[in-house]
């Protein structure tokens, strides 16, 4: 009897191994950096388009880097800064729990970004950012909780890993 106890805690093992190779196989793993970019009414020097790029970088010792920045659209080159971050993470069940540990903001009197070196530091919120999450297809989907009445809220949020 002690060796059936046995052999099915093994096979257990065994196949809980096997998910998690497996999950990270086929890069749903959370690590790594997740963007959403969008366009921006405006153009760099030369005229052509900027967008406007929201990266956070999740990495395998529990901490992220986030950024809001502004590149040209065709070469990719990162012109300023809008934002930012960093801080620790965690994720239970289908949960992202994100919690800031520091936060530099640009200063929208000077202009549309700033370089890196001159954001503005500001206190993180002392309350974790919680939402659920799904990777699929290296798309991440954030659903956030609903909010209150009046309230102008974010629904979802998809990003796309970058390679």
């Amino acid at each position: 009897m002690k060796s059936f106890y046995s052999r099915v805690a093994a096979l257990f093992l065994v196949l809980c191994l096997s998910a998690c190779s497996i999950w990270k196989e086929k890069g749903e793993s959370i690590e790594g950096t997740w963007f959403i970019q969008q366009p921006v009414d405006a153009a760099d020097s030369n005229g052509r388009p900027l967008v406007s790029r929201y990266e956070i970088s999740f990495r395998s010792d529990h901490t992220f880097q986030s950024a809001i920045l502004i590149a040209n659209e065709v070469t990719d080159n990162v012109l300023g800064y809008r934002f930012a971050g960093d801080g620790i993470f965690e994720t239970k069940d289908a949960q992202l729990i994100r919690r800031n540990l520091r936060q530099l903001w640009h200063d929208d009197n000077q202009g549309l970004y700033s370089p890196l070196t001159e954001l503005t530091s500001s206190r993180p919120d002392s309350q974790p950012s919680i939402v659920t999450f799904k990777i699929a297809n290296d798309t991440m989907t954030w659903t956030y909780p609903p909010c209150g009445p009046n309230e102008n809220c974010i629904g979802t949020q998809s990003f796309r890993r970058k390679h």
